[in-house]
């Protein structure tokens, strides 16, 4: 899997943001405002395993990294990710709660296409002044499955956006 990780990433963030889904929960105000704010990515866990052809590898990595910012506000939310050369900003990420699930496209779905099946959700909670995301990704192709468990660990986040550290140039 981990040679096919970064093109199943985008893969996947493509998915999501080309897809949408019924929303059927309504969030509280109460739930979003613990949400509400700007969030970096400090620590995340990317735990799994790929069935191919029969043969199952299992895995697991930590990455300690800054590299994404998600800023919630409302019920509209901005993804800021950290390019080699620039930064890039995705401002259009409508979400809703539901208990610790965050609803909308791009938090949860189901593509379905040429017998290729992937599923994602997202859900939440704080823990220890951390916003704790756990994200996971299902698919089912033939001879082929994949099971992703991402959790992320962001920190409240009061600087400037892009941060300092990131490059200047908003990516085109």
């Amino acid at each position: 899997m981990k040679k096919y990780r970064g093109i199943v990433v985008l893969f996947v963030f493509t998915l999501l943001f080309g897809f949408g889904c019924e929303e059927k929960n309504k969030s509280s105000s109460s739930e979003s405002a613990g949400l509400s704010g700007t969030w970096l990515l400090e620590k995340e866990i990317v735990e799994g395993y790929d069935i191919d052809d029969g043969e199952r590898e299992d895995w697991k990595e930590t990455n300690v990294i800054d590299e994404e910012i998600f800023q919630f506000n409302g019920n509209t939310a901005k993804w800021y990710t950290h390019e080699k050369k620039c930064y890039e900003v995705d401002d259009t990420i409508a979400y809703k709660i539901s208990g610790s699930r965050l609803i909308g496209s791009f938090w949860e779905g189901t593509d379905a296409e040429d017998g290729n099946v992937t599923t994602w959700s997202t859900s939440i909670e704080f823990k220890n002044n951390y916003l704790v995301m756990t994200r996971t990704e299902d698919i089912k192709e033939p001879g082929y499955e994949s099971h992703e468990k991402i959790t992320q660990y962001f920190k409240k986040y009061t600087g400037t956006l892009p941060p300092s550290g990131w490059p200047r140039q908003q990516c085109k």
